[in-house]
């Protein structure tokens, strides 16, 4: 199964990894293991370590949420996009969509590189900003002051950190506290 597919998404992964400032595995390829042990599909994952971090394993993380699935019948590689309705209608399917039992949509993957790239960091870029962080909200961390003279959020765990709830005002234009303060 192991294709070109695997490939261009693990690049599109470290591209979004690094353009967004997260840690390595945050959004990683996690494959499906059947009865027999055999791989049977991939799935795109987050992973929100915890924080503070206190792991030493570099083993595949725990999944916090799955982005896609894909796999492959019958040779054709196949993407379950059943997951996209959660993200945003923004994020739209390619032309070559067919939908299996009505309901399930799937994605031949085709040759054109550049639109599967587009299209899996809008879908991962989304998946992100719609993730829910593990933690409950919480004020803010002791970075308040920094935060607010960047006008972004600081924090170490960029995914931990979408539970802060200065962080949801800074991204809102509300700054509280430094040189940037407008409230």
């Amino acid at each position: 199964m192991e294709s070109n597919w695997k490939k261009l998404i693990e690049e599109v992964i470290a591209e979004v990894i690094i353009e967004r400032g997260l840690y390595p595995k945050a959004i990683y390829i996690a494959p499906n293991k059947g009865k027999k042990e055999e791989i049977i599909s991939y799935s795109i994952c987050i992973w929100e370590k915890d924080y503070p971090d206190t792991s030493t394993d570099s083993t595949l993380p725990d999944r916090n949420a799955v982005i896609i699935n894909i796999k492959d019948p019958a040779k054709k590689t196949r993407l379950n996009a059943l997951k996209l309705s959660s993200f945003d209608a923004s994020v739209e399917m390619p032309s070559d969509v067919e939908y299996v039992d009505n309901k399930t949509p799937y994605w031949i993957i085709e040759k054109d590189s550049n639109n599967l790239s587009i299209f899996f960091k809008r879908l991962i870029e989304k998946a992100i900003d719609a993730y829910r962080p593990k933690a409950d909200t919480f004020a803010c961390c002791s970075k308040f002051n920094q935060c607010s003279d960047a006008r972004k959020c600081l924090h170490e765990n960029l995914l931990y950190s979408k539970a802060c709830f200065y962080r949801k005002n800074l991204e809102s234009g509300n700054i509280f506290y430094g040189k940037n303060k407008n409230i």
